[in-house]
């Protein structure tokens, strides 16, 4: 059964691709936009890069089916406020919907594993008016940072 890991093309997409791979896990390596045949040519192993967009619910039912993906890490975001703030609906899209999206395939298809990537730092410097945001608490363990971020904290 596949790992199916998204945002392949990002930063750390890239790199979870990389060291899955290393260790011989059979990787679906999706992406939405650019695609650097050399730095997909440089991972050798049992990967399969697939060019994706996650809004669609069907299309990523059908995608982890032909596929037999069990298992996914999910890192593809929209994580800059430079890019979110211009096209407000992307950044839902990609950040919940794709998000939603995948976790609703996942079930249905009885996934093992899905690990959704986020981070603190996203957002961090947005100036919101009259709202302020509270400083989120260091969690002590990887699976309550997952859970902290998945909640609005302001």
């Amino acid at each position: 059964m596949a790992l199916l890991i998204t945002g392949a093309m990002g930063h750390l997409g890239y790199e979870i691709v990389r060291q899955a791979v290393a260790q011989g896990v059979d990787v679906v390596a999706l992406y939405r936009g650019t695609f650097r045949e050399a730095d997909a040519q440089a991972i050798k192993g049992l990967v399969i890069w697939v060019k994706a967009d996650l809004d669609d619910v069907e299309a990523v039912r059908a995608l982890a089916q032909s596929h037999g993906v069990s298992r996914c890490i999910h890192c593809a975001a929209v994580s800059n406020e430079a890019y979110a703030r211009p096209n407000p609906l992307d950044a839902i899209a990609s950040n919940i919907s794709a998000t939603a999206n995948l976790l609703e395939v996942a079930r249905l298809q009885g996934w093992q594993r899905f690990i959704l990537v986020s981070t603190g730092s996203v957002f961090r410097s947005a100036r919101i008016p009259s709202r302020r945001c509270r400083k989120m608490p260091s969690p002590s363990r990887a699976i309550s940072t997952a859970r902290q971020n998945t909640v609005l904290k302001c």
